[in-house]
Parts: structure tokens; sequence; C-alpha cells
């Protein structure tokens, strides 16, 4: 039996089984570099950086500015975007299951171990599988969804979401 959650712009689909790994790698559409001082003009929202982590690495901004990824050392990964209802992301998953937990005082969700993750581009376009994820934090802060993979446990991954001002 699957079941489906929505929650922060993702879209995850619980099955009984692990679903295997996905072995190529793709990128959104459009996703291009961008120098972080250049972001706030590329993006469609105010993008935000965990103080916990420092200034990123690496920024790209996907699909005409609706998506912002952040990369850092370690394979460390801020994904935001604008919170619309409709989902942005996709994730398959199998056991083991999503762990509740909490940022800043809003609802938030771990998914343990690696998963297929894949976009889900604007005007119903169909989804577009994009790699193999690492274990991952999601969860909505005001208007904005957030995705921090490449965490090393729960702990350390809402450690430094907290820190995101």
């Amino acid at each position: 039996m699957t079941q489906i959650l929505r929650f922060a712009g993702i879209e995850i689909e619980l099955g009984g089984t692990t679903p295997p790994p996905v072995t190529t790698t793709a990128t959104p559409p459009g996703e291009h570099e961008v120098p972080l001082p250049d972001v706030p003009a590329q993006a469609r929202f105010q993008v935000r950086t965990p103080a916990a982590l420092g200034p990123p690495d690496r920024v790209t901004v996907a699909d005409g500015g609706r998506l912002v990824s952040m990369f850092w050392p370690g394979g460390i990964r801020l994904d935001q975007f604008d919170g619309t209802v409709s989902p942005f992301f996709f994730k398959k998953l199998g056991p083991p299951t999503p762990e509740y937990t909490r940022v800043n005082g809003r609802e938030a969700w771990w998914i343990p171990g690696e998963h297929p993750l894949g976009y889900i581009p604007r005007q119903d376009g169909p989804p577009v599988p994009l790699r193999q994820a690492a274990a991952t934090l999601i969860w909505q802060q005001d208007a904005l969804n957030f995705r921090l993979e490449g965490a090393k446990s729960m702990a350390e991954a809402v450690r430094v979401a907290s820190s995101i001002k």
C-alpha cells in the first residue's frame, strides 16, 4: 500500500519497500550558478542563509527564480522555494519512514537515509527525476519551504535549520 504525504512543498510517496536508487543525475530546469550577491535579483523571494554554516561555497538558481540551492563542503545542500500550495519536489520512500521534529517551533520532518528525489516543473510539466538524495530535513518557515540535505543526524539538521534568519 502506498501513502502520499504533502508537506512544505514536497510530495512524499511512502511505500512498503525501499525504492531502487536513482543511478543518473539531472538538474532542475534552467539551473545556473549565480554569485551570492546576485541571488536577490534572480530569486522570486527573499533568500535566507543558515548562520550555523556561514556563506555557501556555491549557489544556483533554477526554474526562473523559483528554486535557490546553496552548497557547502561535506555534501550539505539547502534548497529553498516559495510557499505555494503545489508541490515542487517529490520523494519516493520506503522504510525507514520520516520522523517528526520541530524547527523554531514549527513542524518539520526528518527523512533518514538515501532516497530518490525529483522536481515538479511549473505549469504541471512532467516530473523530472533528479538524483539520489541524502538524509533530508524538510520544513516551512513563513512563506518559504526548505529542504536541508546532507546533515549527519536529525539533531545536526535541526541545529542548522534553526539558525536560518
